[in-house]
């Protein structure tokens, strides 16, 4: 999908997440499955998994992607 001027993708599984990164096609692909909050960078795709509202297994986490700054922030529910 395009917004604005980045190229997302999602996806469940965390190695799909990887294998869309290493296609260079898109600038942020992001991830669910683990519902650990996580972020890294492939080559030049960011890849983030923005956790779980739950708090099942960490702390309750969701993502923020700013698209005109191509930057994401996870975000601690208890801290908002």
């Amino acid at each position: 999908m395009r917004i604005g001027a980045k190229n997302i993708a999602w996806t469940h599984h965390p190695k799909d997440a990887r294998k869309l990164a290493l296609t260079g096609k898109y600038d942020v692909v992001f991830h669910g499955h683990t519902h650990i909050p996580w972020e890294e960078s492939v080559e030049n795709t960011h890849i983030v998994n923005p956790g779980t509202l739950a708090g099942m297994f960490s702390k309750a986490t969701f993502a923020m992607y700013d698209e005109s700054l191509g930057a994401s922030e996870l975000i601690l529910v208890e801290k908002i």
